[in-house]
């Protein structure tokens, strides 16, 4: 066991949501279509957007496995702007900053006796959104590029780590069209936000990075999404109920169908492939014990069949968080991840985080410090390939800070 070591380190930006509708520009751009009329009009500056850095530290402190015992800090940054041309018409983008798949390194790493730091490596830019949106009292629709409304776990910011194994089924940077119809008052009989998309993969258009340029899939793979066409497609159904006094209850339900070009995809024997189809559906429930104590609970279920468009293959992942907002400033996080792989004729993967952290909030300490949070916890993940299971445990911290302008 190697002796734990910090660094120090500040961050810019970091936004805690409180709320899963709440406005998020790091994939945010579908999910606020229908609160965005309203905020045209009342906002008349042609330029708006904000500023979100995060930087994480993570030792690992003990594993079963040596290769995993390193220190590891990275930085996720995201640039939103809104170009607004009047009430009805605005363009939405966003670029972020973050680690880039890099499969020469992982094999590298995955080769070496015991672990090896990793500071800020392989950092690159890109175009994460790019979208056109016109809004009209209930009604939105948008063309470009875009996050579709599949699950939320991804998104969901409180904690550290527990959301890591969810983001392996956001749908992101995908170019398209949308649209969204909401009825309903969620103080009332509940607000209902009906969604539909259909999309590509972006693999030619924007999905370029700089610094450090991103391993992208070969053709022959056949990746879902990869069909050049408009054949894949999104269905959500969000409902949002305002109870009063702080107390609020969301339910999100989506499908997800991701076509497969099966005469691209030489990987997988032609009689196996198949359109990858999922669905995703969670609560979140927020109760208010008194005006200084704050829960806030989430569950998600997400199952996927044909992974990979392979229809001997399919994923199950299940992720639990419990949130205590104490004086609205600190936070306690209780959550846990899980991850159930399965293909036919073999053993399967079984992957697990728990995560137990607690976050501070500086905003009534200072005007200076509004927006900046700290965050420091503990960790232990689990892979079980149900021959040699492993167990890592880690502690590690965020800094962060929100920038809105």
């Amino acid at each position: 066991m190697r002796k734990s070591k910090f660094i120090a380190i500040f961050a810019g930006c970091f936004l805690l949501q409180y709320n899963a509708n709440c406005a998020d520009m790091t994939d945010g751009a579908w999910k606020n279509l229908d609160e965005q009329y309203q905020q045209n009009i009342d906002n008349k500056n042609i330029i708006s957007g904000m500023l979100n850095n995060r930087i994480y530290y993570t030792d690992t402190y003990h594993s079963d496995d040596r290769r995993n015992e390193y220190n590891d800090a990275f930085i996720k940054s995201v640039l939103g702007v809104n170009l607004r041309f009047s009430d009805h018409f605005i363009v939405k983008t966003n670029i972020k900053f973050d680690v880039m798949p890099q499969a020469s390194e992982n094999l590298r790493q995955s080769q070496l006796a015991k672990g090896e730091d990793r500071f800020f490596d392989n950092q690159g830019a890109f175009i994460n959104e790019l979208i056109l949106n016109y809004n009209y009292k209930n009604f939105s629709a948008l063309a470009g590029k875009f996050t579709a409304d599949f699950g939320n776990a991804w998104r969901i910011e409180n904690g550290i780590w527990v959301n890591e194994l969810a983001r392996q089924y956001r749908q992101s940077e995908k170019l398209g069209l949308g649209i969204i119809q909401r009825v309903g008052d969620e103080k009332t009989v509940g607000e209902y936000v009906f969604g539909l998309s259909a999309f590509t993969n972006d693999r030619k258009n924007l999905d370029n990075s700089i610094i450090t340029t991103r391993d992208s899939a070969a053709k022959s793979d056949g990746t879902p999404g990869d069909t050049r066409n408009l054949d894949s497609y999104v269905l959500s159904t969000d409902i949002f109920y305002d109870f009063g006094n702080q107390e609020k209850l969301s339910y999100h339900f989506s499908y997800l169908n991701l076509a497969v070009n099966k005469r691209q995809n030489t990987i997988i024997a032609s009689n196996k492939i198949s359109d990858e189809k999922a669905f995703a559906l969670n609560m979140k429930y927020e109760y208010p014990i008194n005006n200084n104590f704050l829960l806030d609970s989430f569950v998600e279920y997400t199952n996927i069949i044909n992974l990979d468009g392979d229809t001997d293959k399919g994923v199950d992942f299940l992720t639990v968080n419990f949130t205590a907002y104490i004086f609205k400033d600190f936070s306690i996080t209780l959550a846990k991840a899980k991850e159930k792989q399965v293909k036919f004729g073999e053993n399967g993967i079984d992957k697990s985080i728990e995560e137990l952290s607690f976050g501070y909030k500086f905003d009534n300490l200072s005007p200076i410090l509004k927006g900046l949070l700290f965050s420091v916890g503990y960790r232990q993940s689990e892979l079980d390939d149900k021959i040699n299971p492993i167990t890592n445990k880690a502690f590690g911290f965020l800094i962060g800070h929100k920038i809105e302008f």
